[in-house]
């Protein structure tokens, strides 16, 4: 269960990150774009006008860092859990083999 939760959490907080990733390329992209096939053709002031779309976009994808980094955290403590079970029972083993 803490896994899938994991999991999910993780996946969730990726995409929230992607979305915010996105949307801010896209800004600058369209900058870009806009200024490659007609450069003295923009308005002034165009470069300041991006800036708060882009921020939007980083905000978004800030947003989704808490689930990333929750979702990660969860999943290696599982891990780290799984493989001191392992080591544990491995060690019991070894303790039970009677002395030679």
């Amino acid at each position: 269960m803490k896994k899938t939760l994991a999991w999910l959490l993780m996946l969730v907080g990726g995409g929230i990150v992607l979305v915010g990733i996105g949307t801010a390329l896209r800004e600058l992209g369209s900058l870009y774009a806009d200024m490659t096939t007609d450069p003295l053709g923009q308005p002034e002031g165009r470069e300041e006008a991006v800036v708060p779309a882009m921020f939007r976009g980083v905000l978004i994808g800030a947003a989704g860092v808490p689930f990333l980094l929750t979702g990660s955290l969860m999943l290696m403590a599982a891990r780290i859990r799984a493989r001191l079970a392992r080591s544990g029972s491995r060690v019991d083993r070894l303790n039970a083999r009677p002395p030679q």
